[in-house]
């Protein structure tokens, strides 16, 4: 059974293995006419969150409001792919236990209010909201011709129905 930190760590390889095949402009080109940003937008969102959590964690408080937004990670393929190397090393360092209790953000709008939740259920949350965001990547990049592998962006849980299943080949 997967860790919190392996599962994070496998989907963020995958995103390697895929930014090293695709050019440049495609990771910043919008599918305008599918009414989504560039996959290059998707990735800065997701990496953000990693920041955030990154952040916080010493200090046992995440606020995933608080995200740096920064530019150059959606239209810059060689530093997301950087931040990605680094996010991964970062993950693979981590030396707490998934039940330590953190204090995360819970409302944009008052900044008092924070609610209790574990390092483990963080992990779960950011690997989920990646693969979220992956799913929109894998639309956006077949629509600009890219040979998307058909696993990127798929949910855990949905590659073990479909393996269980016969649903689909895995």
């Amino acid at each position: 059974m997967k860790n919190g930190v392996d599962r994070n760590v496998e989907a963020l390889r995958g995103v390697l293995e895929l930014l090293a095949r695709i050019h440049d402009d495609v990771y910043a080109r919008p599918a305008r006419q599918l009414g989504l940003q560039a996959a290059g937008s998707h990735l800065r969102h997701a990496l953000e969150f990693y920041a955030c959590f990154d952040q916080g964690l010493p200090v046992g408080r995440i606020d995933y409001d608080a995200r740096p937004r920064e530019a150059e990670l959606e239209t810059q393929r060689p530093t997301a792919i950087a931040r990605i190397e680094a996010v991964i090393a970062s993950l693979s360092a981590y030396e707490v236990s998934e039940l330590q209790t953190l204090e995360i953000h819970q409302d944009d709008s008052d900044p008092a209010r924070w609610t209790t939740s574990t390092v483990g259920r963080e992990l779960q949350f950011l690997a989920a909201h990646l693969v979220h965001h992956l799913a929109l990547v894998a639309v956006i990049l077949r629509h600009h011709g890219v040979d998307v592998p058909e696993r990127f962006g798929v949910a855990p849980s949905t590659l073990v129905y479909w393996k269980a299943s016969g649903a689909r080949a895995v």
